[in-house]
């Protein structure tokens, strides 16, 4: 019992340290927008279409018409448009870098044997139960590394708009 109460906090910390992005609302930069003699905290999320969409403290997002804010607020906001603009028409797309397989061995490798000390620990018995789940669990794991080049050819339709791209960690948008 000790065995598969260790394997289990085994993968929840691997599974709780594994995430793609950290969510931290402690950094979110609100600011007051002017809006129609309104006063409003929030941050500033995107742009679209001549309206801006807003994020509120509690997470709520507001999209105002840019003509609606203040002349001071619709200055700051069309310098940030104009910079956002700016950096995704500069972005140089770097070149795709060989698949890390020797991460990917290891990774494989390291489930393989969890899924064996847990087939040590099973008895006969309850093992039928646990073959889909270990199949499952091996099909999303060969499925989840994926080119950057593949995503990229999802926004290629945008390409003068949107650009795109990545790092060892991140793909961006």
């Amino acid at each position: 019992m000790r065995q598969i109460f260790l394997m289990f906090i085994f993968i929840w910390i691997w599974t709780n340290t594994t995430q793609a992005h950290d969510v931290d609302y402690c950094k979110i930069i609100l600011r007051d927008w002017h809006i129609d003699g309104k006063c409003i905290e929030a941050s500033f999320l995107y742009n679209k279409n001549d309206s801006v969409y807003l994020e509120s403290a509690n997470h709520e997002i507001i999209a105002y018409p840019l003509s609606k804010f203040e002349s001071e607020d619709q200055v700051f906001l069309e310098n940030k448009i104009k910079k956002i603009v700016e950096l995704n028409k500069s972005l140089d797309l770097p070149e795709s870098k060989p698949n890390k397989t020797f991460q990917i061995i290891i990774i494989f490798s390291l489930l393989l044997g969890l899924i064996g000390f847990a087939f040590k620990i099973i008895d006969k018995q309850k093992r039928r139960f646990i073959l889909p789940i270990v199949f499952t669990g091996i099909c999303t794991f060969l499925l989840s590394f994926t080119d950057p080049n593949v995503m990229r050819s999802a926004f290629l339709p945008f390409a003068p708009e949107v650009n795109t791209f990545w790092d060892n960690n991140y793909f961006y948008v």
